[in-house]
């Protein structure tokens, strides 16, 4: 995105009054803000009265701002005129992280005049006269048209064109230059020094496509492969062992606890049992070889089959008593060993210490939290709509941040349902995404279930809409301070971003960080004959 200047120089300072801040914001700073480096005084940077220079200093004001990805520089200096000194307050903000920019706090400063004959006058200042405002001044020595460029060195080195300008030949060339200065409705100013004091961003209003939203209802899901339940082999006394917490976090193999024989023993009579599960085992192979052999003379086909169904019945009541006898360790007054199936951590404990257990009562249930599965119930009318689904955003109660699940991050879309739950009218969509380690299988969420992408429409980031007494605004930066409040009517929401349909236009840069802090400074309407000088 190429960086975006503001509107052409304000031939005439404005005269909005210092915003209001709730809270005691610190705007203290800006009552004694003088631009003095070296020992030069450049006047009152008021918005009360925004004088440049010497107090009989009538020239017209210019307004430069443009923004680069590493810097913001929002210029104010009188209209350059040959001969004349033209102090500039330039304000200097770092944007390359956007969760809250930051006066530059070291550097140099260089202002380069460039005739467009080549020729150059410029000014330094070696350092910030105050965070974030450096004040050179340029005297031009010739008249005609220029360009007006900033280079600034340290950790934010850059270059910046603030673009076109005019060097007048004397005052009355520059006042007869100067047009009138447009109306900006709705326009509230928010000066630096605030900006800068808090969590403060702005962003360019894109083209991109979002994709079609559809809301649903759902479910958090620990995956089937992601949880195991311990279960008493056998019937007998519970005996709790100490990696058996709830919480507590397991390695698979880890010992749980044991189940014993109610009179006690060693396992015996789980051992007799697979012996004898054996030997009828044995006895059913040699009926079956028995009846192959005498087939068909003597054997019908009939009790061919019925001898081999006995086989498979025997084997089966041979591997469940190999089970049991598997699961008891085989000490003196030991009992059957209850181990962790899978790494997780104990979900859930079914059972108490001493407790009497039959066969197959529940006792633990292990989860694995690495993954979570989210299940959206998607209303069959709205199903079209959100096939070709390739993400989710999921709202979590209680929580502001969202569980964002694509491709990127790291989760799946898994399955698309093909058919209605008869009585809620739902289809169900499942999705698997990685777990940030604290959701629980089994809590309720809001999902909003991403279709196909659509025509390309002008996005900013939801952060940038505040509800104003209802209705739905964003501010527009017009300038370094000055900006514009937009009522807008919002499309679908695709993560972070959302549809603007009417009231910004791509391109155009707004609050993203810090507009509800905009909106209230609006509230008592400013504060009139409070200066801003610097």
């Amino acid at each position: 995105m190429p960086p975006r200047a503001s509107p052409p120089p304000r031939p005439r300072p404005l005269r909005p009054g210092l915003p209001w801040l709730p809270l005691g914001l610190a705007l203290g700073g800006c009552a004694d803000h003088d631009h003095d480096q070296g020992g030069d005084a450049h006047g009152d940077h008021g918005h009360g009265d925004h004088d440049h220079g010497a107090a009989d200093d009538e020239r017209p004001a210019l307004r430069l701002t443009v923004t680069t990805p590493a810097l913001e520089a929002f210029v104010e200096l009188p209209a350059l005129v040959v001969g004349q000194s033209s102090p500039l307050l330039a304000h200097l903000t770092d944007v390359r992280d956007p969760s809250g920019f930051q006066a530059v706090r070291e550097g140099s400063l260089r202002v380069i005049l460039r005739m467009d004959g080549g020729a150059e006058t410029s000014a330094q200042a070696t350092a910030p006269m105050r965070p974030g405002i450096f004040a050179p001044a340029l005297r031009p020595t010739a008249a005609g048209p220029a360009r007006l460029l900033l280079q600034l060195s340290g950790d934010a080195a850059g270059e910046v064109d603030l673009g076109a300008v005019t060097v007048h030949a004397d005052l009355a060339a520059a006042r007869a230059a100067a047009a009138p200065e447009a109306d900006a409705p709705g326009a509230v100013p928010f000066l630096k020094e605030t900006q800068w004091q808090l969590p403060f961003a702005t962003t360019v209003a894109v083209e991109a496509p979002l994709r079609e939203v559809v809301r649903a209802t759902g479910t958090l899901l620990a995956p089937p492969e992601a949880q195991a339940h311990v279960d008493s082999p056998t019937a007998g006394r519970f005996t709790m062992g100490p990696a058996l917490r709830l919480g507590a976090r397991v390695s698979a193999g880890a010992l749980l606890g044991q189940v014993s024989p109610l009179a006690g023993g060693d396992g015996g009579e789980a051992r007799a049992a697979a012996e004898a599960a054996r030997a009828q085992e044995a006895l059913a192979q040699a009926a079956l070889r028995r009846a192959e052999a005498l087939h068909p003379a003597v054997v019908s086909a009939r009790e061919l089959e019925q001898a081999r169904a006995a086989l498979q019945a025997a084997a089966g009541q041979r591997a469940a008593a190999e089970g049991r006898q598997r699961a008891w360790s085989g000490g003196a007054g030991g009992g059957a060993e209850l181990r962790a199936p899978i790494d997780g951590v104990i979900a859930f404990v079914q059972a108490e210490p001493g407790q009497v257990l039959t066969t197959g009562a529940p006792i633990a249930t292990v989860i694995d939290p690495a993954t979570i599965w989210v299940q959206a119930e998607v209303f069959a009318a709205d199903l079209p709509r959100a096939r070709g689904t390739s993400g989710a955003m999921v709202e979590i109660p209680g929580r502001e941040a969202h569980l964002h699940i694509d491709a990127e991050a790291g989760g799946a879309v898994l399955a698309v349902g093909v058919a209605a739950d008869p009585v809620r009218r739902t289809v169900p969509v499942l999705y698997s995404a990685p777990n940030p380690g604290d959701l629980l299988p089994g809590t309720p969420v809001g999902v909003q279930v991403y279709g196909a992408a659509g025509a390309p429409v002008v996005a900013i980031p939801h952060s940038a809409v505040v509800d104003d007494r209802g209705a739905d605004v964003v501010f527009v930066q017009i300038d370094g301070e000055l900006y514009a409040r937009r009522r807008v009517r919002l499309g679908p929401r695709d993560g972070a971003l959302v549809a603007v349909i009417e009231g910004v236009s791509a391109g155009e840069r707004v609050v993203s960080l810090g507009a509800y802090e905009l909106m209230l400074s609006t509230a008592a309407g400013g504060i009139p004959a409070h200066g801003h000088g610097h």
